[in-house]
């Protein structure tokens, strides 16, 4: 495998909501399924890969953007079908390659278009309240699940954080700099966000020398399941998405993250890949965006199961909520009063309107010394929706905005 010499960029990573900007005549929301100026494409979501990526831009061969399912896109040596590299795979390093493994296998640090592939490992997640995004859109940073959870917090980022320390690992895989040391703008990049399993043979993988190898199951026809598009600006600054995303939060139990935009600071640090060794530290970042009510429905009550003493467990509707039945989305709209007064959690009602018809509103019924429950919902357009169920209706689009923190080390891909 030959590489030429250059720095080894390792990068800051932080998500980011995609904000709406002002276009006449109403406000541009990606993903609602309106195509407003500035975009070229709206399927109504904002996942990539099925012809509409989730920026809205149509993903075409020939736009000089690399989409879903490219290897190259305008870029020397590129084929007309944007899907070959026609030198890369020969072993030798040609004009317009970073990297020749003598193959076109992607995953291994080098890509299926010969360029360089740079990764890190999300180890570490903390919910914040003093947030550095705004995912509103109203230009002041905002982060209402963290102001709701961040009593309990202590207790429930144990339990987050080892999970994500455990295989498989989240990997986020920077590929498509047309400058591997990060210094130069770029148009086009992609960020891939894939599970890896362990490679490191029981050693430290958190350690910025770790090893990873990306699972065939994040992976469709060899490209990743989710993938971020975006670009490298002076700074740098690395831009990329919206997108929807989804991390491990509890067990099985995933936690999306809808119209998430990944901005990342490269750090250099000096080095000749292929690197033997390289100590890195741990790097920190901020993960932004809109989190739907709807999934908390289905985890328990777990600030009840801390069992701290004044904190109510029974249900305030016990005729159509039994207390077994009081789970994680009650505690977060309705609230949690320690001794009727002190708010362990603060009550929260949608504060990000993805779908541009009003903010939604959840109906609890609430009491004393009881746990408030989810009763109904009310759409943003006033439509009523009965029952507790409705917190999965599809009409219940709106999202409460977070941010965390998250730790991140570099790793290397391995095949």
């Amino acid at each position: 495998m030959q590489y030429p010499a250059r720095s080894l960029a390792v990068f800051l990573v932080a998500l980011t909501a995609g904000c709406s900007s002002s276009e006449a005549p109403g406000p541009r929301i990606c993903g609602d399924g309106v195509v407003a100026r500035g975009e070229t494409c709206d399927d109504g979501n904002n996942h990539s890969s099925d012809g509409c990526g989730g920026n809205c831009q149509l993903e075409v061969c020939g736009n000089g953007a690399l989409d879903p399912g490219e290897r190259c896109d305008g870029t020397p040596g590129c084929s007309a079908t944007c899907d070959v590299v026609e030198t890369c795979g020969n072993g030798t390093l040609d004009p317009g390659e970073q990297c020749d493994a003598g193959d076109t296998t992607p995953w291994d640090g080098c890509s299926a278009s010969c360029e360089v592939e740079r990764a890190v490992v999300l180890s570490e997640l903390q919910l914040l309240v003093q947030s550095p995004c705004d995912v509103t859109g109203d230009g002041i940073p905002d982060s209402a699940l963290g102001t709701a959870l961040e009593l309990p917090w202590a207790q429930v980022a144990t339990l987050v954080n080892g999970i994500l320390t455990r295989p498989p690992f989240n990997v986020l895989v920077v590929s498509g700099i047309d400058d591997p040391t990060f210094t130069t703008p770029d148009p086009s990049m992609r960020l891939a966000w894939v599970r890896g399993a362990d490679a490191n043979g029981g050693n430290p993988n958190f350690d910025g020398a770790g090893q990873v190898r990306v699972l065939a199951s994040s992976l469709a026809l060899g490209e990743p399941t989710l993938t971020l598009s975006g670009a490298l600006s002076a700074g740098p600054l690395l831009d990329a998405g919206p997108e929807d995303v989804l991390i491990p939060f509890f067990g099985s139990f995933q936690l999306g993250v809808k119209r998430a935009r990944v901005v990342s600071t490269p750090v250099v640090v000096s080095g000749t890949a292929p690197a033997t060794t390289v100590s890195v530290a741990p790097l920190t970042g901020s993960l932004c965006g809109g989190v739907s009510i709807g999934p908390f429905a289905a985890l328990p009550n777990v600030v009840g199961s801390f069992g701290l003493p004044g904190i109510p467990t029974n249900s305030c509707d016990p005729t159509n909520v039994t207390d077994a039945q009081v789970n994680l989305a009650d505690v977060i709209v309705g609230g949690v009063l320690l001794g009727n007064f002190l708010e362990v959690v603060v009550a929260t009602q949608p504060d990000v309107d993805m779908d541009g018809d009003g903010l939604e509103q959840y109906v609890v019924i609430s009491g004393t010394d009881c746990q408030a429950v989810i009763a109904s919902c009310i759409d943003g357009d006033g439509t009523a929706i009965a029952g507790r169920d409705c917190v999965n209706d599809p009409r219940m689009q709106d999202t409460i905005s977070a941010a965390f923190q998250f730790t991140a080390p570099t790793t290397t891909l391995v095949p």
